[in-house]
């Protein structure tokens, strides 16, 4: 399975692209992922949430932190999107092409009870502007 991890090394080794690009790639999958790994390790929160609401699957922050008990994440995404093999989140819910507002909320919903039930100490919200009609990168209605 491709991880970002194993992409942004393909990458490197490649020498296709500069550095700095390398090093914003990283940031981007994994920033979120290692700021909440600190403050479990730190004791500083003992329960987190991330609601993800790109229409990409987070596989980035799935892949890191799928196995800790201490966070949930939720994801609702385009199940023909990126990345095509998911990687497992606490909640996933992949929708069709063509899904409208309705199918959307009540997936929210769903979602947030199960956020709810969870019970996090804080809930960081990971989002693109992709989920919007206008956007180029779903075929949302």
């Amino acid at each position: 399975m491709t991880t970002p991890a194993k992409t942004i090394n393909l990458l490197r080794t490649m020498n296709v692209v500069p550095r700095w690009f390398i090093f914003i790639l990283d940031l981007a999958f994994c920033s979120l992922a290692i700021f909440l790994a600190f403050l479990i390790q730190n004791n500083l929160k003992q329960r987190i949430a991330i609601i993800d609401l790109d229409v990409h699957q987070g596989n980035g922050n799935s892949s890191i932190l799928n196995q800790n008990q201490q966070v949930f994440i939720f994801s609702i995404h385009g199940e023909k999107n990126y990345p095509y093999i998911k990687v497992s989140s606490s909640l996933d819910i992949s929708l069709p092409d063509q899904t409208g507002d309705i199918e959307y909320i009540k997936a929210l919903k769903e979602g947030m009870m199960a956020i709810e039930n969870f019970r996090p100490d804080y809930i960081f919200y990971q989002m693109g502007v992709d989920p919007l009609k206008e956007s180029v990168y779903r075929d949302w209605e």
